[in-house]
């Protein structure tokens, strides 16, 4: 015999949403059953009353759910005439029996009303209410369940009914037109007995055939990513952290549960390098356990992201591991995962690098049902700059320029690695945290070599402060000995909303509004400047100089033919 439980205890636990109450009188005829689908995101379990709204005006009603009902008066008397001992009430059988059907599938439940599994689909269809909130003159989420009979013949004798009632269509995933909730996990079982009565419903409210309201109340979760370094701005070859937030169904301790699965898809630019970490809310869990007692089945690392290929972490459960599930039942999961930006990022961009990174939380049913969420997509990104070097005369482009990139490391200039790479046909620079000798290594470099247009584009940059220092000057010009300091998000916009313009204030007329940030070289033919307006000056001065010169000289000539 199932070891009985007190009946506040079941209740409280979940297990009888809806029961007898312990004054059997007899109240003939048939009863309406007022279903209103809710969401409950508090994590917590309640009791129906058949009156009162266990969670409020203002709790969330869920659209899309249909409702069966099964008769389970047959199997209770069986298992009355079976179980029932001396000196327990039939309320104390009643609450055994519920106990029995713990943790067991819709079809399991019906199969004890005499419907066989292969069966089940074709009566569902048969039987299912209209959907909540569908049907005309109800509020969202509500349908009613009407003329109910409170008896069930048995063997000929009419017994007091009871019943079982099952969602057997998930509500929608859309609440409203602009909200969507991340995963719709169904509610567990209605169970009611005939006749019912609770200290909110009174045998006067049966006689008068009110309706009996119930709230089943649906679980869900999301998978929420998040990157954890504080900001969304990265270098290529910077290690990327991220959590993801999955929500358990408070009572994922029954047996219909079967999996839960965290997908994580990196997109182009991004290496998935593993799960390492989870943090259960209230728990003092630890990554080593969690993996010791859970063994959950993850993708080998790495995967190289494209916006595809999934990296998972998925756990199944067994009908022995209640007490694995109910360790986790209402809790918030929080996984932490690695990745790394990579080179790809860089492939065919024209703006700033956008990588995407996608995450998904889905729980599987006895059933082999799977519901999955809403996926969650941070954004991260990278950035470009590019420079380009011309003559401070006539503001042409010009070749042969050497550059490095630096940063403060504890108050000291340290030059960056990049890694060249050809781009639409151009040499362009990304920045490299690669470290030791590999293939590639002839192409890792700290000097920059502009293009032969002058251009110097520099990918996979941080939102940081950068300075550009020229260390060789273009051949025939005079090294320039300012150094530059520049942030990759400083710069204009276009019309099209690219901020893609490098112009700086002050270049000549005709690189102002080339896109680029214009470095100007001297030639060495070009007298230096004192500033303002000396080297016109100078210049003259030396001309008229160089005038007087040939005057002097063509007078000294005239006078030795004299």
């Amino acid at each position: 015999m199932v070891k009985k439980r007190s009946f506040k205890k079941m209740m409280a636990a979940g297990l009888i949403t809806l029961a007898c109450s312990s004054a059997l009188s007899t109240i003939a005829g048939a009863a309406t059953i007022e279903i209103t689908k809710v969401q409950n995101d508090v994590g917590t379990l309640h009791v129906n009353d058949g009156v009162t709204n266990p969670f409020g005006a203002d709790v969330i009603k869920l659209n899309g759910a249909k409702f069966t009902t099964v008769d389970l008066t047959a199997d209770y008397t069986a298992y009355y005439k079976e179980n029932k001992t001396s000196g327990e009430t039939p309320q104390d059988v009643y609450e055994a029996y519920v106990a029995s059907l713990r943790g067991k599938t819709n079809e399991e439940i019906a199969e004890h009303a005499g419907i066989k599994p292969e069966n089940f689909e074709a009566y569902v269809n048969t039987n299912q209410t209209a959907a909540t909130g569908e049907t005309v003159g109800l509020g969202d989420g509500r349908v009613d369940i009407t003329k109910l009979p409170e008896k069930s013949t048995v063997d000929g004798k009419e017994k007091d009914a009871v019943y079982a009632i099952l969602e057997t269509t998930l509500a929608n995933h859309l609440i409203n037109a602009d909200e969507t909730e991340s995963i719709v996990i169904g509610s567990a079982p209605v169970f009611i007995a005939f006749p019912f009565t609770s200290d909110y419903y009174t045998a006067e409210d049966a006689v008068a055939g009110r309706a009996i309201k119930i709230y089943p109340k649906n679980e869900y979760g999301e998978a929420v990513k998040t990157p954890t370094k504080g900001s969304e701005d990265f270098e290529i070859g910077d290690e990327v952290g991220y959590t993801i937030d999955i929500d358990i169904p408070s009572d994922f301790a029954l047996e219909k549960y079967k999996n839960f699965t965290v997908t994580d898809v990196p997109g182009t630019g991004l290496t998935f390098t593993g799960f390492t970490g989870i943090t259960v809310e209230g728990s003092e869990m630890t990554w080593a356990e969690f993996l010791e007692d859970y063994d959950p089945t993850i993708t080998p690392d790495p995967v190289t992201g494209d916006g595809e290929t999934a990296a998972t972490l998925s756990v199944d459960f067994k009908s022995t591991d209640a007490d694995l599930r109910e360790a986790l039942a209402g809790k918030k999961l929080t996984f932490s995962v690695t990745g790394k930006i990579n080179d790809n990022v860089i492939i065919s961009q024209t703006t700033d690098m956008v990588v995407k990174n996608t995450a998904t939380y889905s729980i599987t049913n006895s059933s082999g049902k799977t519901i999955t969420s809403e996926p969650s997509t941070p954004d991260i990104e990278t950035f470009k700059y590019i420079f380009q070097k011309n003559d401070a005369v006539d503001g042409k482009a010009l070749t042969g320029a050497v550059f490095q990139v630096t940063q403060k490391v504890e108050d000291e200039d340290v030059p960056l690695t990049f890694k060249k790479v050809i781009l639409d046909g151009k040499d362009v620079y990304r920045v490299s945290k690669d470290e030791g000798e590999d293939e590639d290594s002839e192409k890792l470099v700290t000097d920059l070599v502009v293009n032969e247009d002058g251009t110097l584009p520099l990918y996979g940059l941080d939102n940081e402060e950068y300075t550009l220092v020229e260390t060789k000057a273009p051949d025939n010009y005079r090294l320039e000995k300012t150094s530059y300091d520049f942030t990759p998000t400083d710069k204009k916009s276009d019309a099209n909303g690219w901020a893609g313009d490098f112009d700086q204030t002050g270049e000549l007329e005709i690189n102002k509004d080339d896109g680029y940030y214009n470095i100007y070289n001297t030639p060495e033919t070009v007298l230096p400047s004192t500033g303002g307006n000396g080297f016109m000056i100078f210049t003259f001065v030396a001309a008229a100089g160089m005038a007087s010169a040939g005057g002097f000289y063509i007078l000294k000539k005239k006078s030795s033919q004299a």
